[in-house]
């Protein structure tokens, strides 16, 4: 393909996606903008299938070592070799919903303002994946332009304001090559995507979420990934956003995962057993990070929040997979 035929870059961290990668690939690949697609994948040293598996798609394989990965400087790497005009983030387990949805995005960008689009994701209804969380759309799916005539309003907002409306997600986004280059993603082990879009708020460019646009993906997590994976996000929440996160309501979300198991047909009794169980795991392993996260606040603020992440996140979350 000639670098003028290139519209999208697609950019997906890998690591061990040897039991999905194919199906993100095929997602792609059938999309109705594929002819106008490259592929580029970073593979940080997979001891899987995954290296021979690529090797029968039409993609592009960079190999660095896996201790330099990083969430934000690994995804830039793909930024500088690319050349499409977009660049498309997603990540070994995702899957896009539906086969105009690249070209849904770019139609966005039509607007020559619009720095980037950030699509929904979604957990199918498959049973080997938590129901009390599968995707189930209660309206109709919102376009939402957003935008700061100036970094003062945007600081005028709330903590919880703040991270609602910076709530991007590199699992399913697009951004216009320029503005990367303006603005590239920090150097962080976690929430590039986020601390992208607070820094673009300030620097007044304008972004879409588009709903609609819709990719399938989940993880499986165990009492200790969710309890790392959230410890991670209430120190980067707090770190951006002055964010102190609270106890999560027990009984208010034992009673709605019990609602939504009750009603799914499809389901055994005793796998609706088992996900009452595997919830109730999932909420104690929020409360500890809850604890550690309010503890660290009142004993030293950012600084002791910091010491307290570093000795039990030092290294990138990883689902069950070993994925990112």
């Amino acid at each position: 393909m000639n670098n003028d035929d290139v519209l999208i870059s697609v950019v997906i961290p890998v690591k061990n996606g040897g039991a999905s990668i194919a199906d993100c690939l095929n997602a792609l690949l059938n999309q109705t903008l594929s002819s106008r697609i490259e592929i580029i994948v970073i593979d940080s040293g997979s001891t899987d299938n995954t290296p021979a598996l690529l090797q029968s798609f039409p993609v592009r394989i960079i190999n660095i070592l896996p201790e330099t990965f990083n969430h934000g400087l690994t995804r830039n790497i793909g930024v500088d070799t690319a050349r499409g005009k977009f660049l498309y983030f997603t990540v070994q387990d995702a899957k896009l919903a539906s086969d105009d949805a690249l070209e849904k995005m770019v139609m966005h960008f039509e607007d020559e303002r619009i720095a980037s689009v950030c699509g929904n994701q979604g957990v199918p209804h498959d049973k080997d994946k938590n129901p009390a969380i599968w995707y189930k759309p209660v309206s109709a799916p919102t376009i939402d332009l957003r935008h700061f005539a100036n970094a003062a309003d945007f600081e005028k907002l709330s903590a919880l304001e703040k991270i609602d409306i910076c709530g991007w997600d590199n699992v399913n986004s697009m951004y216009r090559k320029t503005a990367l280059e303006q603005l590239p993603f920090a150097r962080t082990n976690f929430a590039e995507d986020i601390i992208w879009t607070k820094n673009a708020f300030l620097q007044g460019f304008y972004l879409v979420k588009d709903a609609s646009v819709l990719t399938w993906h989940y993880h499986h997590r165990t009492f200790q990934y969710q309890f790392r994976v959230s410890l991670t996000v209430y120190y980067y929440f707090y770190r951006e956003f002055s964010f102190k996160p609270a106890y999560p309501s027990a009984v208010k979300r034992m009673i709605q995962i019990i609602k939504r198991l009750i009603k799914e047909s499809s389901i055994s009794f005793f796998d609706k057993c088992y996900w009452f169980g595997h919830n109730l795991l999932i909420l104690a392993a929020d409360y500890k990070a809850t604890f550690i996260a309010r503890k660290s606040i009142r004993k030293g603020g950012i600084e002791q929040f910091k010491l307290s992440f570093q000795k039990y996140c030092a290294a990138v979350p990883q689902g069950k997979l070993k994925g990112y």
